[in-house]
């Protein structure tokens, strides 16, 4: 499951040393690490306010678009838990590297102290590097670097989302689909006849998609974009991506929050959306039901928020056949 932890998408936050916590945002100078945690322990959390002050970086409390590394609680496979900075991380493009990078830096450190030679206080990354989430989704943090480094668009380029739902868990939703460059939509377009006749006979699911003659002018909310553009984004090896072809043709699509989804503050939305991978839970958010309705009129594809979450940790767009909200 993903723990919503309480982060947001700041400009800028509070800079925190080894032994002081600063109240006011600071932003870091040019080339310094900044480092955000993730899922860590106390004594894990000490130890990286430790080397922010010994190499002259900072560590921060909430994720900032300044993050240059976000270092996380593993196990012994480097996986480590699915968290909103962890994901933002991915989407950055930044180091997203397990709290034993943290150890080895120390080390190296005190090596260094020890001995006459000098050695370097940042350890490489590499080795550290977190393989995936115990979720399932493996190489997120890889593909986020190398996505980053051959300037390819952000995962929802040219994606409009409509959020069928209100309260936290739609706000968080919000958050997560434009750090991944997808734009939210407030509205859809009315269900008029022609429109409804139109998506008719669109098999959604199926692969197969609805006549989309005339159909995004209904949307002065949805921009298009070519499938050039998008396809760049889906690593669907062989198969047509509905999410990509939908932004195509300039329709948004529909993502239910709550459905496996949850919030680390709130045990009793934790433990319901643990159950089973494609289980859908319905937080009791204010699903709105005549918007879904709506939306399946208009041929659009309507999906579990943990296609978003599936899609963002492992740094290319999922197969939706099995996120479709069926309730």
């Amino acid at each position: 499951s993903t723990q919503w932890d309480g982060d947001v998408v700041a400009a800028g936050s509070a800079v925190v040393g080894s032994s002081h916590r600063s109240d006011s945002a600071k932003r870091p100078a040019a080339g310094s690490s900044v480092m955000v945690g993730s899922g860590l322990t106390d004594e894990e959390k000490l130890a990286m306010e430790q080397l922010g002050s010994m190499c002259g970086g900072h560590v921060v409390d909430t994720w900032t678009p300044c993050v240059t590394h976000v270092v996380c609680h593993t196990d012994e496979n480097l996986q480590a838990r699915r968290t909103l900075k962890y994901m933002q991380g991915m989407l950055a493009g930044c180091w997203v590297v397990s709290s034993s990078w943290v150890t080895a830096c120390l080390a190296a450190a005190a090596n260094a102290a020890a001995g006459s030679g000098t050695a370097p206080l940042l350890v490489s990354e590499g080795p550290y590097e977190v393989s995936g989430d115990g979720s399932g989704a493996n190489g997120g943090p890889a593909r986020g670097r190398q996505r980053k480094e051959q300037q390819l668009p952000a995962l929802l380029h040219g994606v409009q989302v409509f959020i069928a739902g209100s309260g936290s868990l739609r706000d968080n939703c919000v958050s997560l689909v434009k750090a991944a460059g997808g734009s939210v939509i407030s509205r859809l377009p009315p269900a008029t006849a022609a429109i409804v006749a139109a998506a008719m006979p669109s098999a959604m699911g199926s692969g197969q998609l609805a006549d989309s003659q005339g159909n995004g002018k209904h949307n002065d909310a949805v921009v298009k974009v070519t499938s050039g553009e998008l396809n760049a984004t889906v690593a669907a090896a062989g198969e047509v991506n509905l999410v990509a072809s939908q932004a195509a043709v300039g329709k948004a699509m529909v993502l239910v929050p709550g459905t496996a989804v949850s919030n680390s503050s709130d045990k009793r939305r934790t433990a319901a959306a643990a159950v089973g991978s494609h289980s859908q839970h319905e937080s009791g958010q204010g699903v709105s039901r005549a918007a879904i309705k709506q939306a399946r009129q208009l041929g659009l594809l309507v999906l579990q928020s943990k296609w978003l979450t599936d899609s963002v940790s492992s740094m290319q767009l999922m197969s939706t056949e099995e996120y479709v909200y069926v309730a």
